[in-house]
C-alpha cells in the first residue's frame, strides 16, 4: 500500500511539474521493485528463495526490455523527424471532405494507427488535438465528441498492439507469446472497436457536446 501510495504520489508531482516521467518512471521501478520484495518478506519467503524468485520475474520480463527500447526509438524518430507533423497535416487536408459520421470514423481509424506508435495517450492528445479539435467543430463535430473517439481509440488498443511496453510486459509475466494473446482475444477487440464506433455515432445523433 506504502508502495503504491508512493507512485500515485511521484506521479502528480511529475506531473505538476512537467517532469514528463524523470521523476515517476525511475520511482515506479523502485518502489514496485521493493514493493515486490517485502510482499514476499511478509508471506514467508526469506533469503536465497526470496531473491531466486525475484531473479525469475526479471528473467520472464528480460525479453521485453528490447521491446520498450524499440518503442521509445520509434517515438523519438516520429517526433525528431517531424514525421508526425507531416501525417497530421495530411489527415487535416483530407478529413474536411466528409460528412461528421464520416469524419469521426477517419479520425477513430487515424487515432487507432497512431496508436501503434505512440503509445502514450499524453503525446498523442498534444499531437492531435491543437488540429483536430478545430476541424472537427467547423465539420459539425462537437469537442466532446472528438474527446470520446480519442478515449476510444486511445483505449482498447492499449491491449493489442505489440509496441505497448506494458502489454509485452503484463503477457510476458504469465509467460504467453503475443502471437497466443492475439488469437486468443481479436474477436473481443473487434466487438470493442465496433461498440466504440456505435457509440461515437450515437453521441453525433444525440448532439453530445
Amino acid at each position: 500500500m506504502l508502495c503504491v501510495s508512493g507512485v500515485l504520489l511521484l506521479v502528480v508531482i511529475d506531473f505538476a511539474f512537467s517532469l514528463g516521467g524523470m521523476l515517476s518512471l525511475p520511482g515506479m521501478g523502485i518502489l514496485f521493485t521493493a514493493g515486490g520484495l517485502s510482499a514476499g518478506y511478509i508471506s514467508g519467503v526469506r533469503g536465497k528463495e526470496l531473491f531466486k524468485g525475484f531473479a525469475r520475474g526479471v528473467k520472464t520480463i528480460a525479453p521485453a526490455i528490447p521491446m520498450i527500447f524499440f518503442i521509445l526509438g520509434i517515438t523519438y524518430i516520429l517526433r525528431e523527424g517531424m514525421i508526425v507533423h507531416t501525417i497530421l497535416n495530411y489527415v487535416y487536408n483530407i478529413i474536411g471532405g466528409f460528412s461528421p459520421y464520416g469524419a469521426i470514423l477517419l479520425l477513430f481509424a487515424f487515432i487507432v494507427i497512431l496508436e501503434f506508435f505512440i503509445g502514450s495517450g499524453t503525446a498523442k492528445a498534444f499531437l492531435i488535438m491543437p488540429i483536430v479539435a478545430p476541424l472537427a467543430h467547423l465539420i459539425g463535430i462537437s469537442g466532446n465528441s472528438v474527446v470520446l473517439t480519442f478515449c476510444m481509440g486511445d483505449g482498447f488498443t492499449n491491449l493489442l498492439y505489440p509496441t505497448s511496453g506494458i502489454m509485452i510486459i503484463a503477457i510476458g509475466l504469465v509467460n504467453v507469446s503475443y502471437g497466443k494473446w492475439l488469437k486468443f482475444t481479436w474477436k473481443l477487440f473487434l466487438a470493442e472497436g465496433l461498440l466504440a464506433v456505435a457509440i461515437m455515432h450515437l453521441a453525433l445523433f444525440v448532439n453530445y457536446a
